[in-house]
């Protein structure tokens, strides 16, 4: 497992603070939030011990303070004191949770937002989730969704100070039962806009198509051409 440098550090506190604004949230994070809290809202507690790993600026902190006590870390250090600034109510922790400081078995909930691409060792991040959630707890990933963005999606180059190695749904499903076991796992936001899946996915289209849209965006994230991959995980007795 290597170590987080301090290139990474830097770097990740300036794209939380440029990319994830509590106040200025893309497509891609509305949507992620929509899918952590149906999954969380299905367990109808306000009790529950919450951690969210890659916690970026805190913005999902802040909502998931619903269900009861929240922590949140992050490799940044900037926007984390920041964070604390603005959410007294929750803990904010600045270092890697690989490092395994934190106690076994301390969480009934893990959430964690396009982190797992960005991690040294992704099959020992998920048995780390496994160790520091109840047995029965929850788990739930977004990630970015390698089949799709691979082909279809227009990103930046990768910048030589992260890592980044997208799971496709065969090998985040193979890495999640490293945590668990698999509720389900699926794609959201339909994106296509680096190739000829750009029309069928235009934002636009769905949008003057108003309920038809919404339901042929809905089956294009069932047939698998979402952006993001959306795992829930039961971890094991």
């Amino acid at each position: 497992m290597e170590p987080v440098s301090d290139d990474e550090v830097a770097y990740w506190d300036r794209w939380n603070a440029t990319h994830r604004r509590p106040e200025a949230l893309d497509q891609v994070s509305l949507d992620q939030s929509r899918a952590v809290h149906a999954a969380i809202g299905r367990l109808a507690r306000t009790d529950l011990r919450v951690l969210d790993i890659g916690c970026g600026t805190g913005w999902l902190v802040d909502e998931l303070l619903r269900y009861g006590s929240v922590t949140g870390i992050d490799v940044s250090r900037d926007v984390i004191a920041e964070a604390r600034r603005r959410t007294p109510r929750a803990t904010f922790l600045s270092g890697d949770v690989l490092a395994g400081e934190l106690p076994s078995g301390a969480f009934d909930c893990i959430v964690s937002l396009e982190t797992l691409p960005h991690v040294s060792d992704q099959g020992a991040f998920m048995r780390e989730l496994r160790r520091l959630v109840v047995p029965g707890g929850l788990i739930v990933l977004a990630v970015q969704n390698g089949a799709v963005l691979g082909k279809h999606g227009r990103v930046p180059d990768q910048d030589p100070r992260v890592r980044r190695r997208w799971p496709t749904p065969e090998s985040l499903r193979e890495l999640a039962g490293q945590a668990g076991t698999v509720v389900s796992l699926r794609t959201i936001t339909p994106q296509g806009d680096a190739s000829w899946r750009r029309v069928f996915t235009s934002k636009k289209l769905r949008d003057a198509l108003g309920p038809v849209g919404l339901r042929w965006h809905a089956h294009l994230e069932r047939i698998g051409w979402g952006r993001t991959l959306v795992v829930e995980i039961r971890a094991d007795a």
